[in-house]
């Protein structure tokens, strides 16, 4: 069953990351956040569009971010994520 987690700059929802039954990863800007005035993208590699991003163009990004902040809930510093990077992530997957 497809999982999608939400992405947030700041308190913004930017958009879904999502992975489908075969474990492959999406990323696709919500629609209210490209429609805000001065949106801004979350990385150079994922300039703002409304088409969805594929693995191969958001797996980097995402990784590192993802890395870093299960690393941080483990050794029990959950705002470290938020130093690290302003993007939060709800670490809840929700299904489709």
């Amino acid at each position: 069953m497809p999982r999608t987690l939400d992405v947030y700059l700041y308190a913004d929802l930017a958009g879904h990351l999502r992975q489908d039954d075969a474990g492959d990863m999406s990323f696709q800007y919500a629609q209210s956040w490209l429609q805000q005035p001065g949106a801004v993208p979350l990385s150079q590699s994922l300039p703002l569009r409304l088409e969805r991003f594929r693995r191969k163009e958001c797996r980097g990004f995402f990784a590192g971010i993802l890395e870093h902040r299960l690393q941080a809930i483990v050794e029990g510093d959950e705002d470290a994520g938020a130093v690290f990077n302003p993007v939060r992530q709800i670490l809840a997957f929700r299904e489709m």
